[in-house]
Formats: C-alpha cells, structure tokens, sequence
C-alpha cells in the first residue's frame, strides 16, 4: 500500500503540479544565499541539504520542515540521532554498555537526542493529523498517508504507523 502511495506521487503529472513549489524553495535558497554572501564561504553541501529537507517538507508533506529558516530542529536532530546510531552499529559493546548503564552520561545523551528526534516527528505527526481534508481533486501525500488504510487491520495507520512512515519519507528523501 505504501508503495503504490509513492508511484502515484512520483507520477509525471504529480511532479508538474509540485513544481511551483519546488520553485519556492529554490528561490528560499536563492534568498539565504544572497543575504549570507557577504559574510563570506557559505557552506553550500549544508545548504544544499536544507534545500533538500525543504523541498520534501513543501513537496510531499505540505509543511516547513525549517531546513532554509532554521524554524524547526529536523536536521540536527538527524544528524545527532545519526552519530548514535552510528556508534552503536560500529561497536556492539556501545548497545550493551547503554543497556547495562542507562543512567550513564553517554547512556543519558544518547537517550537525549533519540527523544529530541522524536519530539520533532511527533510534532510533524500531530501538525498533519489536525489538517483538515484537501480541495476535491487533490490527493497530496501527507493526505494520502494520513488516509491509507493498514490491509492487515483493515483499519486507518495507527499514530505511531503514521510517525514512522513520515519519518522514513523524509529520512528515505534525504538519503
């Protein structure tokens, strides 16, 4: 079910209909380059990234996902998120020492930094789920998520189905 919700948004004529956003974006990006320019090297591998979160914030989910503006703490969130995960998968004994020695400094901020991720798909999940119906016509994809039925239960994605499947459109995106 998943998968056919993103073949029908990755349509040529869904795409059409996304540009004008993506053009939004692009001129956000434009704006923030041309403001920080004559502060000297901008770090454009950065900014290309937060154009990157933007585009699928605009594009699949409707929302400012604060990559260009700083408004939100999605990507720094992944970023500290990602070297947890990364300490752990390198080093096995990292998962252990955590699951022995929870109240451990490191134990406590990797605790710190999943809940901080957490908080903000929560807060996306919640932003999504108070939106009401778009025009008839109009399916876009956080619609579509927020309305796929679960063909195991029969039965509307539960809360957390729903924060986890945004969490791996923008993580999947941004890969």
């Amino acid at each position: 079910a998943v998968r056919k919700l993103f073949a029908t948004s990755m349509q040529s004529s869904q795409l059409r209909l996304a540009m004008p956003k993506m053009n939004g974006v692009v001129q956000k990006m434009i704006d923030v380059i041309e403001s920080r320019r004559h502060e000297g090297p901008i770090d454009f591998q950065k900014l290309c990234v937060q154009f990157t979160l933007d585009t699928i914030g605009v594009v699949a989910l409707d929302a400012n996902l604060g990559g260009l503006d700083g408004s939100r703490e999605i990507q720094s969130k992944i970023i500290e998120t990602g070297y947890v995960s990364r300490a752990i998968m390198s080093n096995p004994f990292h998962a252990l020492y955590y699951k022995l020695f929870p109240h451990s400094a490191v134990a406590q901020q990797q605790a710190t930094a999943i809940q901080g991720l957490t908080d903000e798909w929560d807060a996306l999940t919640k932003e999504i789920m108070q939106r009401d119906c778009p025009p008839d016509g109009e399916m876009p994809l956080w619609y579509a998520f927020k309305t796929l039925i679960d063909p195991e239960t029969g039965k509307p994605l539960t809360y957390e189905s729903l924060r986890a499947e945004l969490a791996t459109i923008i993580g999947g995106a941004m890969d």
